[in-house]
C-alpha cells in the first residue's frame, strides 16, 4: 500500500491537515501555511502535557 493510500484527512485545533504515516511510527502532517504556526504552537502545546516531544524535520 502506498503513502497517499494510507493518508487521512482531519481537523487538528480546528486546522485542516493530512496525515501520512512514516517510517519508524511517525506521522507527516501537512498543513496550510496560514495555519503552520498555530498549529506547532498547539502540538508543543497539548505534547508538553504528556512529555511528547515535536520533532521539525
Amino acid at each position: 500500500m502506498s503513502a497517499t493510500e494510507r493518508a487521512a484527512q482531519s481537523l487538528i485545533a480546528r486546522a485542516q491537515v493530512m496525515i501520512l504515516p512514516i517510517e519508524g511510527g511517525g506521522y507527516d502532517l501537512f498543513v496550510a501555511r496560514s495555519f503552520a504556526g498555530y498549529l506547532w504552537d498547539w502540538l508543543l502545546d497539548a505534547g508538553a502535557e504528556y512529555g511528547i516531544r515535536v520533532e521539525a524535520g
